[in-house]
């Protein structure tokens, strides 16, 4: 399979292939085993060019020295010789660690997004009703749901591309906001050229430099930024949008899945420059890897409700699953009497011995996870309690949802905590 999500090809694929300079790499593991074979080849690689780069200065020092005296003569010959025998590896034209550097903008002290009561959708049909949510300046949001819950709908609806149904959504003071569609590269002028497309997009202040490097970044390299846009794949038309809009400046920047184009450098190096981002952020995404890397709040959208997790990720991930949980074994209802078990552990089957080895390891391996975030979140919580002690201007709303979330987290991981040791007391027999 062919996927640019690292989440789905590291639980689905035992072995990867890698596609590059017109070669086939095969190696006998995941996707991420194989990243990091890839990354320490490089650094070898590179270790060995540079010890082969200093022996040949070495020896041509030499030869420079003493080529002219005929006592040395043979000797500077003989090393003429080991000179052409060094040879670096070739690294063909790998691309170097993509960077990327987002403009930073305006700090505002006002909050980023409000709905009250908003209602979503089309003239013939309601999507969502009865939204009330807010967001601080600076907030990066995750947009999550199933397909056709109404993601699309919402991000097109705050980012005024459509009317609103009922209720109202409002920006910050003097907030200006920048959206990236799916398809918004078809609104590009094929006979411009990418440089002058990011420049016309660019903010005032932005830079000639800056331009340069963040067509680098989105792999414009070079003469690529002469390249007339009516030439470009719509892959290269996808990036060239994205790298616009980082060039914008704006205060705000709406996302409807921006790495649909980009490879796993690119991804991961867009997640990091996009977790600095001083700006407020709310985008849809279906890579886990990228979500992870940037959300700090969760908008989730199902059955005609938009929910909000003031939690990262691994938060909302944690919620679900307890939901999930609960839903479960209420739909299972009370456990029927099973027949009895065997008199003795010497009478149990191997497959059955087995069967329940393997569930006390999984759920140690559960436990253990839990303590970790448990931790975490006591550790985070006595952070902001802290900072509330010490300066009463740390306080804001965002904070303080945050702070009351974790006080509810941290009472429910208590209680699984307490009775998934009681399960893995539990003898064997």
């Amino acid at each position: 399979l062919v996927s640019h999500d690292r989440e789905f090809l590291k639980k689905t694929c035992k072995h990867t292939l890698e596609i590059e300079k017109g070669e086939c790499t095969l190696y006998p593991g995941d996707v991420e085993k194989y990243l990091i074979f890839k990354e320490e080849q490089g650094t070898q690689i590179e270790s060995y060019n540079k010890n082969i780069l200093t022996k040949q200065k070495q020896l041509q020092a030499f030869v420079d020295r003493f080529r002219a005296k005929a006592s040395k003569a043979a000797q500077a010959k003989s090393k003429m010789k080991q000179i052409d025998r060094l040879k670096t590896i070739d690294t063909g034209h790998v691309l170097s660690n993509v960077h990327i550097k987002i403009p930073e903008v305006a700090k505002r002290n006002s909050f980023a997004l409000r709905c009250k009561d908003l209602d979503i959708g089309y003239p013939d049909l309601t999507v969502a009703k009865r939204t009330n949510m807010e967001f601080e300046q600076g907030s990066h949001v995750a947009i999550l749901g199933d397909n056709g819950q109404g993601k699309t709908t919402f991000m097109r609806t705050i980012a005024g591309d459509l009317a609103v149904k009922a209720g109202e959504f409002k920006w910050g003071f003097n907030f200006e906001v920048a959206y990236y569609a799916q398809h918004v590269f078809s609104t590009l002028d094929p006979q411009g050229d990418v440089y002058t497309h990011l420049y016309k997009v660019a903010h005032e202040t932005v830079t000639n430099q800056d331009i340069l490097n963040i067509a680098g970044s989105f792999l414009f390299k070079g003469e690529d930024v002469k390249k007339k846009i009516a030439v470009l794949s719509g892959g290269e038309r996808a990036r060239l949008c994205l790298a616009g809009l980082l060039l914008t400046k704006s205060s705000v920047l709406l996302f409807d899945e921006p790495t649909n184009h980009l490879d796993f450098e690119t991804v991961e190096a867009l997640g990091k420059a996009l977790k600095k981002f001083n700006g407020t952020i709310l985008f849809i995404s279906h890579d886990r890897t990228f979500v992870n890397m940037l959300a700090t709040e969760i908008v989730e959208i199902k059955d005609g409700r938009v929910l909000h997790y003031p939690g990262n990720y691994e938060d909302y991930v944690y919620a679900m699953e307890k939901r999930v949980r609960e839903e479960f074994s209420h739909d299972k209802g009370p456990v029927k009497d099973q027949a009895p078990m065997a008199e003795s552990k010497g009478k149990q089957s191997r497959q059955q011995l087995r069967r329940l080895k393997a569930e006390r390891v999984q759920l140690k391996s559960k436990l253990r996870k839990l303590q970790e975030r448990f931790e975490r979140h006591m550790k985070e919580r006595d952070e902001i309690h802290e900072a509330f002690t010490n300066d009463v201007d740390a306080w804001s709303l965002e904070r303080n949802q945050r702070y009351e979330y974790l006080q509810r987290v941290i009472k429910e991981e208590e209680n699984e905590w307490l009775e998934l040791s009681a399960r893995v007391d539990e003898p064997i027999c």
